[in-house]
């Protein structure tokens, strides 16, 4: 009797909370372009309550049967900020927010964060188009890299680590598909042009469950999906790319399109010069973006994406007489594509289906042909290592109730690992050496998001079933935040995140070389683990908000190289070169925002510590992490002195980075050698420096150009990049103790730039 009770209680309450309140889509656009606005801030004025658009720019508005319309604040960073009464028997409503030109103060909200979730940074199209950057090379990964908690791997690099973590620990989402490698140029560069980005959502903390499988942050990016009103694009050039973009919809306005190009020219003029010498040499990068979006009707769309991104660096070595050529090529890069279906026919949902394929190719090889031109190639010798994964992925987003929303979803992702295949051919034979493995990883998410007056609770769980050959892991990621709002203006957070890596990147250099390795778990390497545990507070006054967090996280599981390995990627037996251990990091982080009609200014400091614990690696004892580097300052100026006359300047400030640093010679067959058992024992010279940068606009006949002009590196600051080991002195004699020599790289480097954007 008390079970049929029960059950009846539980009906009876299902039914009322599904019958209580009606569900509100609202689904947010760029009024000139038709493109969906993600992030942008709803505020519902009957409860105070806060809600973000998704990354295709819908949001699900709980509201109760008895209100017949409810008062909806709309914020987004660069448009008009609007009040609009919806009324509550719509259940799609599609709002265009108007662009403006003026700066932050005008879409500023007093009493709320512009990224009113714990943990999470999020920046628009025009938000990254804020900071002068290296060569005016406009990157979406140094432009988070001003953010507190946020450390630069090396100056004018790609590469970064967050509240202490590796790089490897960061996972990059390109329209929510993972990318491997980050870096073009060497690492000076990332893979992503701005061009195509509408929205990039970072989460250092307070990740949701639907994220995971790295232990330190994601960087999320969702493309552009074109505009859907009339045809526009633009050309710039640079002094590292030349770039072109055009976007426009589809026939009958139905739908939109993007292509966005980008490469560097250089090796198309120097190779032809350097063949005169005998030796064809090159180098060059590209990327290609392109994004289709197709409504099928006024419930469902089709997006259709892919990105292909390459570095290469050739070389071709030949004679006349006799005829004979040798080709040197070593190429690395990403594609990734994938196709979307967004459905919201049904009540209180919002699905979204993927199926993707995403690879990254490492190829070095040497090609011998017995022609200059048309000959047979006679011999073969080379090294290909690649990650392929195919990806199925089903996410949905429902209303319970007017305060409860539930997310929920799986992903399976089956990965085949090419960790490194030397193969050799000539006219008589041919040989191939490889490994290869075949993972498969299934993962599924749950999660309650609870949003009352002035609490907002979400609890998440996230599982895997990551599966090796003869093995498996089964492993649960609990996630918990919680913001309690004390006021208008203050907010104060909590969260608590367990999250899992089984995969890594091995490098051979700390500089994002192409020949750095990712390397899944093994019988032998258990997959790593992290317990991030972080609390935060954001309030704000009159044109000033103030926000800080600060974290503890512990790790276990990770992996660093034993004491005296040398790497030799064709042939490393992983097993026998690493170390498992654990570690732990801790930080505070400040972010101070001063917002006024023609200058914004931010200031942003991070003190973090790390550090790891390994039982063969400095004798068991605690050592300071590579990136245990505790002071991290950024302070941006923003300055518009007229509408299309605009100033930026940004100094920054980070502590020396850990590297080992011999402490003697030792001697073998009459060779020196240097001691590097004392790991991490030496912080180089800290890193400071200010870049400035100028844009103008004019207005054309058939569009707007922009000039850009700038410094970086204004005071030329010598900053350590790397550094070169002497062991012998100018005579070749062996020396008693090491001697260190850094390298800088960019002191003083002024740059220019053009675009035209036309339409």
């Amino acid at each position: 009797m008390k079970i049929a009770l029960t059950s009846v209680s539980i009906i009876f309450f299902s039914w009322y909370l599904l019958h209580s309140q009606n569900t509100l889509k609202l689904h947010l656009i760029d009024a000139n372009s038709g493109e969906a606005l993600i992030g942008a801030v709803i505020i519902n004025k009957l409860n105070q309550n806060v809600y973000l658009t998704n990354n295709f720019g819908f949001s699900l508005i709980p509201a109760p049967s008895k209100s017949d319309s409810i008062p909806l604040l709309l914020s987004y960073f660069g448009y008009h900020d609007s009040l609009i009464w919806i009324f509550t028997s719509d259940s799609i409503l599609k709002v265009a927010l108007i662009p403006k030109l003026t700066l932050i103060d005008e879409v500023y909200v007093r009493g709320y964060s512009k990224n009113p979730a714990h943990g999470l940074i999020q920046l628009s199209a025009a938000e990254l188009n804020r900071t002068p950057f290296l060569l005016a090379e406009k990157d979406v990964l140094k432009s988070i890299q001003s953010l507190p908690g946020i450390q630069q791997n090396r100056e004018g690099s790609s590469n970064f680590s967050v509240r202490g973590g590796n790089a490897d620990q960061n996972l990059i989402l390109i329209d929510g598909i993972p990318v491997y490698n980050i870096n073009h140029l060497f690492g000076f560069v990332s893979v992503i042009s701005p061009d195509a980005v509408n929205q990039a959502s970072f989460f250092k903390g307070g990740i949701p469950a639907r994220l995971g499988n790295r232990l330190s942050s994601v960087l999320d990016i969702t493309l552009r999906e074109g505009n859907k009103n009339h045809l526009t694009g633009s050309l710039g050039i640079g002094i590292l790319s030349v770039k072109a973009t055009i976007e426009g919809p589809l026939r009958a306005k139905n739908g939109s399109f993007l292509i966005a190009a980008r490469r560097t020219p250089y090796d198309l003029i120097l190779a032809p010069i350097s063949t005169l010498g005998g030796n064809r040499i090159g180098y060059y990068y590209q990327d290609l973006v392109s994004k289709i979006n197709f409504p099928i009707n006024k419930h469902n769309a089709l997006f259709i994406s892919a990105y292909l991104g390459s570095d290469k660096i050739y070389r071709a070595e030949f004679a006349i007489e006799p005829q004979n050529l040798v080709k040197y090529r070593t190429t690395w890069g990403n594609i990734t594509s994938a196709i979307r279906w967004t459905n919201n026919s049904l009540d209180n949902t919002l699905s979204n289906f993927t199926f993707a394929f995403t690879r990254y190719r490492y190829l070095k090889d040497t090609r011998a042909y017995n022609k200059l031109l048309f000959g047979k190639q006679t011999d073969y010798l080379g090294f290909k290592s690649n990650i392929n994964n195919i990806i199925i992925k089903e996410n949905l987003e429902y209303t319970l109730a007017t305060h409860h929303q539930i997310n929920f979803g799986i992903e399976n992702v089956f990965h085949i690992f090419n960790l490194g295949t030397n193969r050799t051919q000539n006219a008589d034979t041919a040989a191939s050496i490889g490994n290869t493995l075949y993972h498969n990883e299934t993962n599924a998410f749950v999660e309650h998001i609870f949003k009352y007056k002035i609490i907002t609770s979400t609890i998440g769980l996230r599982s895997t079933l990551y599966h090796l050959k003869n093995k498996s892991h089964l492993v649960f990621q609990p996630r918990i935040l919680l913001e309690l709002k004390i006021s208008d203006a203050t907010s104060v957070s909590a969260s608590y995140n367990r999250m899992y890596q089984f995969l890594h990147l091995y490098a051979n250099s700390t500089i994002g070389l192409p020949n750095d390795l990712w390397i899944p778990v093994s019988m032998n390497i258990p997959p790593a683990s992290a317990n991030q545990f972080a609390a935060g507070l954001k309030t704000s006054l009159k044109n000033i908000s103030i926000s800080s967090e600060v974290f503890f996280k512990t790790m276990q599981n990770v992996t660093d190289y034993r004491d005296g390995v040398i790497l030799n990627n064709n042939f490393t037996n992983w097993d026998e070169v690493l170390s498992v251990g654990k570690g732990f990091a801790y930080g505070v982080e400040w972010l101070l925002d001063y917002h006024l009609s023609k200058i914004n200014t931010s200031i942003a400091y991070a003190y973090t510590r790390s550090f790891r614990k390994h039982p063969d690696i400095k004798q068991g004892n605690w050592f300071p992490y590579t990136y245990d580097r505790p002071h991290n300052i950024n302070i941006n100026l923003q300055w518009k002195l007229m509408p299309n006359k605009h100033i930026s300047a940004n100094w920054m400030y980070a502590s020396g980075y850990m590297i080992t640093v011999s402490e003697g010679n030792f001697f073998l067959g009459g060779y020196a050698y240097p001691d590097l058992s004392n790991r991490n024992n030496f912080r180089t010279p800290p890193i400071h420096h200010l870049d400035i940068a100028y844009s103008a606009s004019k207005q054309k006949k058939r569009g707007t150009q922009t000039w850009s002009f700038g410094i970086y590196n204004v005071y030329a600051r010598t900053n350590p990049f790397g550094y070169i080991y002497n062991i012998t002195d100018l005579d070749n004699n062996a020396l008693e103790k090491p001697t260190l020599q850094f390298v800088s790289l960019f002191n003083f480097v002024p740059f220019i730039a053009y675009e035209f954007k036309f339409y």
